[in-house]
């Protein structure tokens, strides 16, 4: 897929890697104008390694160097520490523990501050060192540690401490809850039906004692906000149905969430790398 945009390439790379596709993206805050972004869709019938050569060799935004590293963000599965718990030496134990199946991942953390949490997520190491030998400088991230610094305040000022935010990729729906600032509960569900997806959050709303339906009008019985993010004909769709059983749902549209940012109007950028640019 042709790039979208520049001429003249930022200097800043980035990299997101899903099953269904990979996103590049160039991008300098101070100059925004030049954003730059494409797609490239492996072959899946061959591995990784030959498609990233081919990718590397192919596409547009790959063939001007990067200045300092490439921000590769991996959409994978992952886990979730408080930050007072969180102990360095025991991220291996801990992945592992929640994914036994992942034992030929590298492992990675992210401290997320705002969320007063740690991301531990992992990328099998096949994939890690063919990026690293088609691509100089690479830096790992979730794609989950973006949307946690930014929901960690989004909303903060509403009545209820409690937030959720339902974030759909791909063929996935992540779910997180907040308490104020602090993560509550996150989890990552496949799921590409909008019952689905409804089923999921209403189970997790009932778990967690959300309030789906205002009280008399008191700020204390006010409804918990559900914020819906993602895929446009999703989000939609998962808005409408949801405020069959919500009161307080709230689809995030980028265009005015980011004031009219370019990242925010360019079609296919993903919701996770669009917040992990402009935030």
């Amino acid at each position: 897929m042709s790039a979208i945009n520049p001429p003249a390439l930022p200097e800043h790379l980035y990299i997101r890697l899903s099953d269904e596709r990979i996103c590049i993206a160039r991008y300098d805050a101070l100059r925004p104008a030049a954003f730059a972004f494409s797609v490239f869709r492996p072959e899946h019938s061959k591995p990784l390694g030959p498609n990233l050569i081919h990718m590397a060799e192919s596409e547009e935004l790959l063939k001007a160097p990067a200045r300092g590293s490439t921000y590769v963000l991996i959409d994978t599965p992952a886990t979730y520490v408080p930050l007072a718990d969180f102990q360095e030496s025991e991220c291996e134990t801990l992945y592992r523990f929640c994914f036994p199946k992942h034992n030929q991942h590298r492992i990675f953390y992210d401290v997320v501050g705002a969320a007063d949490s740690v991301v531990i997520f992992g990328l099998r190491e096949e994939i890690c060192q063919a990026l690293e030998n088609a691509i100089d400088n690479v830096i790992y991230a979730s794609s989950h540690t973006a949307l946690l610094r930014h929901f960690a305040t989004k909303g903060a000022n509403v009545c209820t401490a409690q937030r959720f935010f339902i974030n759909l990729h791909e063929k996935a729906t992540d779910i997180y809850v907040f308490d104020h600032n602090r993560l509550t509960l996150a989890n990552t569900f496949a799921s590409e039906d909008v019952m689905d997806t409804i089923y999921y959050a209403l189970n997790i709303a009932s778990q967690t004692g959300a309030r789906l339906t205002a009280g008399d009008g008191t700020p204390a019985l006010a409804a918990t906000p559900f914020y819906v993010s993602g895929e446009e004909s999703r989000r939609l769709a998962v808005s409408r149905e949801m405020r069959r059983f919500a009161d307080e749902v709230i689809a995030i549209q980028p265009t005015a969430e980011f004031n009219r940012h370019v990242i925010a109007g360019t079609p296919g950028v993903p919701y996770d790398l669009m917040v992990h640019l402009i935030g």
